[in-house]
């Protein structure tokens, strides 16, 4: 069996509130099966992050590759987070309807994740949580400044199966201060379901797990073009840091050429398919929760 895609896509994602380059700021590298890599993107704004996404996108599906996206922030929540917002339908893809319509992200990162939060933590608990950490200019009641998690929270626990698996990942909850994932997710995904759904794009897309179980389909090996969408989680590898001299832009390098390089070895398949979850476990993996790809 050959490699498994042709063109390895990495993004670090960004939570600022005003366009920013440099450190902390979205930095994302594609790299080619073949070709040479190209020096990674560092856009000032998520709007500009998410039109150039588009057309690499566009650019692949064009020459027929088949593409692996990573997109470094949670995309799922604790399992029983739909319920507890009293949505219907597919666990994961209802709460990725609600965050497009209720986050606001504007072309210069001004947004309300903020208030959105807030918002949900009272539709799910009518208290100030389960989403925690604000800065001072964020005053908000429906906001725990400090991390109100002391066991369970309305049924919901503080971390995924695949943290909880992968020691130092950080809570989709955490809003704010180092590490603050829990930003990036709910601006993160709403870019994510214009790429999955994109008019041009929806026909070949799928995300992993959520669509296509704990497995990477070996029918995807007939199929191009195609893109896949998988959640990362950086820190699964030490960064080479001569590639660069940010480390977020050295990280997306070395995370795009290290899925590149296992691929051509034929050991990405493994990734997919994490081991040691019990059939409740997937269920709440597939349905819900998601996982990092190479967290095993």
């Amino acid at each position: 069996m050959g490699p498994l895609f042709d063109s390895y896509i990495i993004v670090d994602w960004g939570a600022s509130s005003a366009p920013k380059s440099g450190n902390n700021s979205i930095w994302y590298c594609e790299v080619g099966r073949v070709a040479r890599s190209p020096a990674p993107s560092n856009p000032r704004t998520r709007e500009s992050a998410y039109r150039e996404l588009v057309s690499l996108l566009l650019r692949n599906v064009r020459l027929g590759r088949r593409t692996l996206v990573g997109m470094d922030f949670p995309y799922g929540y604790p399992s029983g987070w739909a319920m507890s917002l009293g949505l219907s339908g597919k666990e994961w893809a209802a709460v990725w309807r609600d965050l497009r319509g209720r986050v606001r992200d504007e072309v210069d990162n001004e947004n309300n994740r903020f208030e959105a939060a807030a918002e949900l933590n009272l539709l799910a608990s009518k208290a100030n949580a389960p989403f925690w950490g604000r800065p001072e200019t964020a005053a908000s009641s429906g906001i725990s400044k400090r991390r109100p998690w002391k066991g369970a929270v309305l049924g919901l626990t503080e971390y995924r199966l695949t943290e909880r698996r992968k020691k130092g990942a950080q809570s989709p909850w955490k809003l704010f201060g180092a590490g603050s994932v829990g930003s990036q997710s709910l601006l993160g995904i709403p870019r994510l379901f214009g790429l999955r759904w994109h008019p041009a794009l929806r026909r070949c897309s799928t995300v992993w797990p959520f669509e296509t179980g704990l497995r990477f389909p070996i029918s995807f090996l007939q199929i191009a073009p195609l893109v896949v969408h998988v959640e990362i989680y950086p820190s699964v590898l030490v960064a080479d840091l001569r590639l660069h001299s940010v480390k977020d832009a050295a990280q997306v390098i070395s995370l795009a050429r290290y899925f590149r390089d296992q691929d051509a070895k034929g050991r990405l398949l493994r990734f997919f398919t994490p081991h040691g979850l019990s059939s409740l476990e997937r269920r709440q993996v597939v349905c819900e929760e998601g996982w990092m790809l190479g967290v095993m």
